[in-house]
């Protein structure tokens, strides 16, 4: 979780800063200067699923590791269930690529894209 602002309140000279953190998540607050409120609040993000991604990923591998250079799955799992024994071992980097066609108005200032690929 990174933020630039953070909803606060300040009363009785104690400052509250509600967060919601995942499991080993972590996060330092730290107060640069003097807050101008005692409090402010932050509207909470709202997501909208866009799209769903659906076809077959192309992967490349680092090479000499054991893995082919290139394969292409039909759906994203993970390489531990695989049957080639070069892939399922692997210990590298994997690239994966799919080209979407997606439109203009995604890439609005200040909006933000998440790619949740539900492994």
């Amino acid at each position: 979780m990174k933020l630039k602002d953070a909803s606060f309140n300040i009363s009785d000279g104690r400052t509250t800063v509600p967060l919601r953190l995942e499991p080993e998540d972590a996060v330092f607050v730290v107060f640069r200067k003097k807050a101008v409120t005692s409090s402010l609040t932050l509207t909470k993000p709202v997501e909208t699923q866009l799209a769903v991604i659906n076809g077959s990923w192309n992967v490349s591998f680092q090479p000499d590791r054991g893995a082919p250079p290139h394969i292409v799955m039909d759906k994203l799992i993970s390489w531990s269930e695989n049957a080639d024994p070069g892939i399922k071992y692997f210990s590298g980097t994997g690239s994966y690529t799919q080209n979407i066609q997606v439109p203009g108005d995604w890439f609005k200032k200040d909006l933000q894209i998440w790619l949740d690929l539900e492994l």
